[in-house]
């Protein structure tokens, strides 16, 4: 059984994409919409608006796997700490 899209912040949304090579396009779209677009095939996606501290609904989540053809498997994979490393530098 997969696991369950849940909201994101627009932060944490982004830093996710960004293990696919998807990043936000400097600027804006049309009404204050923001724009992602994949660095490998050029593959744009507009979202809506989010105002302070809204999250990106699922139903937008989902809407963006399906267009850049991303796996829930890899999503939930996306920005997972791998097993053995550690968060700070050790010197």
């Amino acid at each position: 059984m997969s696991k369950k899209l849940s909201p994101l912040s627009r932060q944490k949304f982004l830093r996710k994409l960004k293990h696919f090579g998807i990043f936000e396009v400097p600027g804006r779209g049309k009404g204050g919409e923001f724009i992602i677009r994949c660095s490998e095939t050029g593959v744009i996606f507009t979202l809506p608006h989010l105002k302070q501290g809204e999250d990106v609904r699922v139903c937008y989540i989902q809407a963006v796997l399906r267009r850049f053809g991303i796996s829930r498997e890899s999503w939930f994979k996306a920005g997972q700490k791998k097993q053995g490393t550690r968060d700070t530098d050790v010197n």
